[in-house]
């Protein structure tokens, strides 16, 4: 009973000489602390068995077990209070383990679980406390939890979906890093702080709901989310942060609010699905290469009339930029005079026209036809469609058809403003 001692990779614990026979290891009821580097190099080791009277984990005291299959504990709430060192390297039995199918038992149960319910009453999910469990398929977490720990689901791969309860106030960094089943997350609006790539690297993620609260977006939050197609930013985000969104592939539309005041360096770099992005004019200050690599970007527009600060390649090398940015009639000569607009995009900075022209609703056909007979192609707000009673901004490079589609309320002389 009581700590377990502390071991050194060079001062081994006794049992170091027979590791190669250890097939199952029990700790016994009272062990309170597993110590640093206590059963490393144990790589025949297929069961662990740990009490609820542990509380700590040493580092890589299950280093190099490459053969844990699994994990035994008494209940969800005692493992969610034990702290696992995470010096050098992470002393969790699953850390190491290259076992594809692994199993958690808990209570003495004969089923392994599955889905994860974290009780309610527990206020912290521990640091890497359920880091590598391959076999959960989902996670719950209740309204009494404020902080998720850092990487506390990281490389959770079965995991596919995750129930953030609003009371949660911080998500630690790469929380959810590398949970390649999880299609779809909610961030409540109980958030106030998402720390570095908390859920980069999700492979399967298609879609993202942050509710309003959060006040900005995390370096990597979301980098190489290569599936992630839908995102939505609350009005509550001021800043963009470091390469947020950098290689999400498969993203085609983002919408910044209005009130984000700064997009940080890299921020949507490789977005290469990405065709058209409206920065709002909110936005002070623009970091290097925010959208270089974005292969698809046709449209760009900035509503800022000065200029923002811009850094290096913020759209990439001018000879691979292929798009259009489009800036108010009143600020073409200052963008192109600026650095890092003009230099090195004047070629490509052009002028949305100042022209407004009205459109009626017709109840019968249920469009807005245009006495020009002209439809364009919606470059803000992220629609392919018009809504009754809203003012637009758009192309005017596209076909001339009979008439646009209208969603929403019926109204008459709803304002166009043509680009």
């Amino acid at each position: 009973s009581g700590a377990m001692p502390d071991f050194e990779e060079d001062a081994a614990a006794p049992w170091y000489s027979e590791r190669a026979t250890i097939t199952a290891v029990k700790i016994g009821s009272g062990v309170t602390h597993i110590g640093s580097f206590a059963f490393y190099n144990c790589q025949t080791m297929a069961s662990v068995t740990i009490p609820s009277s542990v509380t700590s984990i040493g580092v890589r005291a299950f280093g190099d077990c490459y053969g844990v299959a699994e994990l035994r504990i008494d209940s969800i709430e005692s493992w969610c209070k034990v702290s696992i060192g995470v010096g050098d390297a992470v002393g969790g039995p699953f850390v190491a383990s290259t076992v594809s199918e692994k199993k958690l038992y808990v209570g003495g149960a004969d089923v392994p679980t599955t889905a994860l319910a974290i009780p309610d009453g527990i206020k912290t999910v521990n640091e890497y406390a359920f880091a590598c469990f391959g076999m959960l398929t989902s996670v719950t977490i209740p309204s009494s939890v404020t902080s998720i720990g850092n990487n506390a689901f990281d490389r959770c791969s079965g995991l596919t979906s995750v129930t953030i309860s609003e009371g949660v106030t911080n998500i630690g960094d790469a929380a959810f890093q590398m949970c390649s089943g999880l299609t779809s997350v909610t961030i409540p609006s109980s958030v106030t702080s998402v720390d570095n790539s908390a859920f980069s690297e999700c492979s399967g993620l298609t879609s993202v709901t942050m509710l309003e609260g959060l006040p900005s977006i995390a370096p990597s939050m979301f980098a190489a989310c290569s599936n992630l197609k839908s995102v939505t930013i609350p009005a509550s985000v001021t800043n963009i942060g470091y390469q947020a969104f950098q290689l999400c592939s498969g993203l085609t539309r983002v919408t910044i609010p209005s009130s984000v005041t700064s997009i940080g360096n890299y921020a949507f770099k490789s977005c290469s699905g990405l065709t058209r992005v409206t920065i709002p004019s909110s936005v002070e200050n623009i970091g290097n290469n925010a959208f270089s690599s974005c292969s698809a970007l046709k449209y760009v527009v900035e509503m800022r009339e000065q200029p923002p600060t811009a850094g290096t390649k913020i759209f990439g090398l001018q000879q691979t930029f292929k798009g259009t940015i489009y800036v108010s009639p009143t600020s073409v000569g200052d963008y192109k005079a600026t650095v890092g607009w003009g230099d090195p995009y004047e070629a490509f900075i052009k002028s949305w026209l100042p022209t407004v022209e009205y459109l009626d609703w017709d109840d019968e056909k249920k469009e807005m036809c245009s006495v020009t007979c002209m439809a364009y192609d919606v470059v803000t707000n992220g629609m392919d469609v018009f809504e009754a009673g809203r003012t637009y901004m758009v192309t005017n490079d596209v076909v001339c058809t009979t008439g646009i589609t209208v969603e929403g309320t019926a109204t008459n002389a709803t304002r166009l403003i043509l680009c």
